[in-house]
């Protein structure tokens, strides 16, 4: 196609052949194209020797894991972008990635099993004062839920979420309560989405920025999502045990993945205490819609849903 002088598409200059990048090419690339193109770029991407394809997407799945790629400038490989922390790991998970078939799985498999993924988050002042933006991953990066993984714990919780092994015909989405599968339109703006720093699809969004405002955190205790999810628990958490020891140590098991310490269960027992005496004072008062049995309960389940433990991965 010929060049468009100064970006005008009415001054036309020399006719150009379709081609990669000279920066990128090497002496065989040549193209013989045949139709569209398309087909032929496509095969110099995923080529085995291609120096970018393999590198940069190793770089975003070890980004999405550790919340800071090998490569801090995900969409820049270039003289402008940072170089990589760890060239050889960027070079060995790019291989892998290419040698497993492509399989994205197969390489979040590999690096969540490793002992790199698996460290802790807490740091020592010594780690400290030699690595304190953790460049060299000697520990967890910690970080908040992304908005999707949010609303979707949320949705398990409340068990609002659809199994099926069967996709329905047709081109409308079923309401399944995971994010992956809801419809997204540009005219209609995402407010949860974007309350928790949700990625704008009108725009490449190489890296989130987590922000923490008063809006999050009166999302989480006044939204009806978050309400009605601890009303689940709630009702859950009484139907599991008579006692309330049993019943804390379930929730904080259905929660966190751990049993409540013992401190922890005098705060739980304590809040229980407040939540019920106030309710039983609105009872006395003439108020007829006070649930005293699942409301203390409810307000446990908020406050949890509200935690750091809940919100950050550690």
């Amino acid at each position: 196609m010929p060049i468009f002088i100064r970006g005008d598409h009415l001054s036309l200059g020399q006719i150009v052949p379709r081609a990669v990048p000279r920066v990128f090419a090497s002496d065989d690339d040549g193209f013989k194209i045949t139709g569209s193109g398309r087909l032929e770029l496509a095969d110099w991407l995923t080529r085995p020797d291609h120096p970018l394809t393999a590198r940069v997407m190793a770089n975003r799945i070890w980004q999405h894991l550790f919340g800071r790629g090998i490569v801090a400038t995900p969409s820049n490989f270039g003289r402008l972008g940072q170089p990589p922390t760890h060239p050889e790991l960027l070079d060995y998970l790019a291989v892998r990635l290419v040698d497993g078939g492509w399989s994205v799985k197969s390489l979040i498999r590999e690096i969540m099993t490793s002992r790199a993924y698996q460290q802790a988050s807490l740091s020592t002042p010594k780690s400290l004062s030699r690595d304190p933006d953790n460049n060299w991953f000697g520990r967890m990066n910690r970080k908040r839920l992304d908005a999707e993984a949010l609303m979707d714990t949320l949705a398990g919780h409340n068990s609002l979420v659809k199994r099926s092994d069967e996709a329905a015909p047709g081109w409308k989405l079923a309401l399944s309560g995971r994010m992956l599968f809801s419809e997204f339109s540009r005219d209609k703006p995402q407010t949860t989405l974007d309350l928790f720093d949700g990625a704008n699809p009108d725009l490449l969004v190489p890296t989130r920025v987590d922000s923490t405002s008063a809006p999050q955190a009166l999302f989480m205790l006044n939204n009806d999502i978050v309400l009605g999810t601890a009303t689940t628990l709630a009702k859950k958490t009484i139907a599991e045990s008579p006692r309330r020891r049993l019943r804390i140590t379930f929730l904080y098991q259905r929660l966190f993945g751990r049993p409540a310490i013992g401190a922890e269960q005098k705060v739980a027992a304590e809040i229980l205490r407040q939540s019920t005496e106030t309710r039983q004072q609105l009872a006395a008062s003439g108020k007829t819609d006070i649930d005293v049995e699942t409301g203390p309960w409810e307000d446990l389940c908020v406050a949890l849903l509200c935690s750091n433990e809940f919100l950050y991965i550690d």
